[in-house]
């Protein structure tokens, strides 16, 4: 693990991070771990360190443990921190070289899908108060009628 915080190299493509000693320490019981040859679960960590993780046994796919989470998160976007964490179904290992490419073109492909989705609402935002020369079925619309992407309150609903 690289903790070189003197930031002297004046590259902007890194932030300074502020990382605390549980940070490390996390760090290195999953280095310790994947040197070992596997992986630990989010209730795993959270008995390793029970004074920082309040793991909350649950059904389906939700975050148990939403602060470790946040703190792998931390992890990988630090600069002090050479590996990169794999997340995969609430588990986490120091990843390979493929696993690393694999898990970059996993996060690419969802951030793609959610810029296809915001590129709708952009779209459907634009065409608010615009004429409809035609309905849904091809028909022209007459009288005009006009695109209302938004609903209006009642006078006494909350915006």
């Amino acid at each position: 693990m690289n903790t070189n915080t003197n930031n002297n190299n004046n590259n902007n493509n890194e932030t300074p991070t502020l990382l605390t000693e549980h940070h490390k320490s996390l760090y290195q019981h999953l280095e310790i771990s994947t040197n070992f040859g596997f992986e630990v679960n989010v209730e795993m960590i959270a008995r390793a360190f029970p004074h920082v993780y309040n793991f909350k046994s649950q059904k389906g796919n939700y975050s148990n443990c939403p602060l470790l989470y946040q703190h792998i998160d931390e992890l990988n976007a630090s600069n002090e921190i050479d590996k990169i964490i794999i997340k995969n179904n609430n588990k986490f290992k120091l990843g390979t070289e493929q696993e690393a490419i694999d898990y970059y073109n996993k996060m690419i492909s969802k951030a793609m899908r959610l810029l296809v989705k915001a590129s709708v609402v952009k779209r459907k935002i634009s065409k608010h108060g615009q004429a409809k020369l035609i309905d849904n079925d091809f028909n022209y619309n007459d009288p005009l009628s006009f695109i209302e992407t938004f609903i209006t309150t009642n006078k006494g609903e909350r915006k």
